[in-house]
């Protein structure tokens, strides 16, 4: 049997374990913001920042990667060795999953930094040859800390089945602050590789605070070797089709930095920084509801409740529909005042601005369809089988090869983001099928009448917020100010304006509000018990 806190976590409600990861994510945000605006006044938008997203690519597709199976192969593994043989078990199965893909992944990275300069050829064959050299080095470092992110992934997952959303998702936030301090200390005499030492004194610095976290919950970590233990045999076995589709995910990194590459410097960079503006808020306020959802639905599928696992389904698409709809319409309204807030200084003109905010707008529509397939994939990661969710991915890919190189022609680098919602589109609407036919109907229909509140609203924070900024505009501000106006009161007007209307609709109640991140940890830990 399990321990008590596993269950009595349970019983907190997937709401508020979002919250609290949400809460904790929001530093991350932020963090990230500020070191995207250091990196842009340091290096500005051209060959320098490309070098480094390139070179950063396959590595943080293979990071990734890791992390993914991670959640969603060693996390249900690790639950059902919890379940049903103790948690003596448990900890042995963490002990063998870090070790064992410790030595497998160490033969990836001897390989990635000795391929790195055919690596960055492939990928960027309109670079120069300075950039193509400073990228090629970059890639090495960066290989270099795929090795610490085993541990890391592995540990984050184990914390995440023990109640700790907390503390993994603040490290986000941590990372940031750590390629800030060294960007701004050493950028003068590294350049662009100061980013790089910052990512692995981050990375060790996490390993430290997951492991004392593991400690405190009765973990002690051993070596643990072994080719014939069941519970590795079958991760193996499930990791067959997530890696098959993750490589297929490197492709389409690649074919994004090739094509970029064409169109000159700076345009893989404002790929780059619109896809991060996307990922970082939506890795905050929607990504955080996966990982309260993943183990409520894995616990339920691994003692065959599917009515509750249907349940577990519709409430994280219920809160799913909660975030990124409002999430959405803020951003579209707010883009051009927040990527200029953030970069336009220096060497980033109204120009680059300009650029950024449209392919952002064009990626918004992924905010909702990526994570809508992530939940569709729970029900099948949940019940051990990794077989399924490798055709949404391949699927996903494939579209969106053929539609972004269809494309390319005539929208140049707008036919990127435009692949990219529709290809998730199609993936999230094939996956809930085949989610449907696996445990039956989920009834998302039941959603309708949550969904045309959230609607209204919305409409409720857009109007304020449409209103407000026509009135700063008019009063003759520029540059910063402008900017800082723009955004700060019309946001909190339509912020408070939309969360009232749920309030009034019975969206919210009032233990959720008590849960909101100003109201700190201790309300949450003592009061909604």
């Amino acid at each position: 049997m399990s321990p008590e806190p596993d269950q009595s976590r349970m019983k907190k409600g997937l709401g508020l374990d979002a919250l609290a990861t949400g809460a904790s994510s929001m530093l991350g945000v932020g963090a990230s913001v500020v070191l995207d605006a250091i990196v842009v006044a340091c290096f500005g938008l051209g060959s320098k920042t490309d070098s480094y997203f390139i070179a950063l690519t396959v590595p943080m597709v293979l990071i990734t990667m890791l992390q993914l199976q991670a959640s969603k192969v060693v996390q249900p593994l690790f639950i059902n060795l919890r379940e049903n043989a103790g948690e003596k078990e448990g900890w042995r199965f963490l002990d063998l999953a870090i070790t064992m893909s410790i030595g497998a992944v160490a033969f990836l990275v001897v390989a990635g930094i000795v391929l790195s300069p055919a690596l960055i050829h492939v990928q960027a064959p309109g670079f120069t040859g300075e950039a193509r050299n400073v990228a090629t080095n970059l890639s090495r470092w960066f290989f270099l800390v795929l090795l610490l992110y085993c541990p890391i992934a592995v540990m984050r997952v184990a914390l995440n089945v023990l109640g700790d959303f907390a503390l993994p998702a603040s490290m986000k936030a941590v990372q940031s602050l750590f390629n800030i301090f060294f960007v701004v200390t050493l950028a003068q005499s590294l350049g662009v590789s100061a980013l790089a030492l910052g990512m692995f004194a981050g990375a060790v610095f996490q390993i430290v605070m997951y492991y004392l976290a593991l400690r405190r919950k009765g973990y002690r970590f051993r070596l643990h070797f072994s080719f014939d233990h069941p519970e590795l045999l079958k991760g193996i076995r499930m990791m067959a089709f997530p890696l098959a589709g993750h490589f297929t995910g490197m492709g389409v990194e690649v074919l994004n930095n090739y094509l970029g590459s064409l169109l000159g410097p700076g345009s893989v960079s404002a790929l780059r920084f619109a896809t991060r503006i996307i990922e970082s808020v939506s890795g905050t306020f929607v990504y955080c509801i996966i990982t309260a959802v993943a183990p409520a639905i894995t616990t339920c599928l691994s003692s065959r409740d599917y009515s509750g696992a249907k349940e577990k389904m519709r409430e994280g698409v219920r809160l799913l529909l909660l975030v990124t709809i409002p999430l959405s319409a803020w951003l579209f309204l707010m883009r051009e005042p927040v990527i200029a807030l953030i970069y336009q200084r220096m060497s980033f003109s109204a120009a680059d601005t300009l650029l950024v905010a449209n392919v952002l707008t064009l990626t918004i529509p992924y905010i909702f369809f990526s994570p809508l397939l992530g939940l569709a994939e729970l029900v099948f990661f949940g019940d051990c089988d990794t077989r399924t969710p490798f055709l949404g991915s391949v699927s996903v890919s494939f579209s969106y090869v053929i539609l972004a190189v269809a494309m390319f022609s005539r929208l140049g680098i707008y036919a990127l983001p435009v692949a990219r919602s529709l290809s998730y589109l199609g993936g999230s609407i094939l996956m809930l099928y085949l989610a449907h036919r696996r445990i039956g109907g989920m009834r998302l229909r039941m959603l309708s009448r949550s969904f045309g509140r959230i609607l209204l609203a919305c409409v409720a924070m857009i109007v304020p917020i449409i209103l407000l900024r026509t009135v700063v505009n008019s009063m003759g501000f520029d540059g910063v100010l402008l900017r800082i106006l723009s955004i700060g009161p019309p946001s909190m007007l339509g912020g408070g304006a939309f969360v009232v209307v749920l309030y009034w609709v019975g969206l919210l109640d009032v233990p959720t509000l008590r849960a909101l991140p100003m109201v700190g940890k201790w309300l949450v830990g003592n009061r909604l018990r």
